[in-house]
């Protein structure tokens, strides 16, 4: 394989962890306007309306919180996992490929197909894990 680093910083994914980031700041806005429409529920004298339009902003908030929380936090970090996956999976069948015969013939076949298949997507995973959950989530901590 031709990137050998561990950690790699670059913009996509900079982007992958400020949404990971970003979805930890909605989800703790929801708590607190959650907390807040129950305050004003429990006022003694409130208007229905004012009780309406805060359980209407919770809804708001809760609704784009689940969608962002999609897209943020599983399917654009998957994404990202998969493509990497396959692009190691590529890079090593084409050195695979590209192997003399003799030195082909010194493992087993099954050796090869495991680095393809198995070794290639769990270096993805790992990718992913170090690269962007890792990170937003230490960054979320210290928020």
């Amino acid at each position: 394989m031709k990137n050998k680093r561990v950690v790699d910083v670059n913009i996509h994914n900079t982007i992958l962890i400020g949404g990971i980031v970003f979805s930890s700041i909605i989800s703790i806005v929801s708590a607190l306007l959650m907390g807040n429409t129950i305050d004003v529920i429990q006022k003694e004298n409130v208007r229905k309306e004012e009780i309406l339009s805060y359980l209407t902003l919770v809804l708001l908030v809760l609704l784009f919180s689940k969608i962002f929380n999609i897209i943020a936090i599983n399917y654009l970090p998957l994404k990202l996992i998969l493509e990497k996956s396959i692009r190691y999976s590529e890079d090593i069948m084409e050195q695979v490929l590209n192997l003399s015969v003799p030195s082909y013939q010194e493992k087993e076949q099954g050796y090869y197909i495991n680095m393809v298949t198995t070794s290639a997507f769990t270096t993805g995973e790992i990718y992913g894990q170090i690269n962007i959950e890792l990170f937003g989530n230490i960054i979320c901590v210290a928020i």
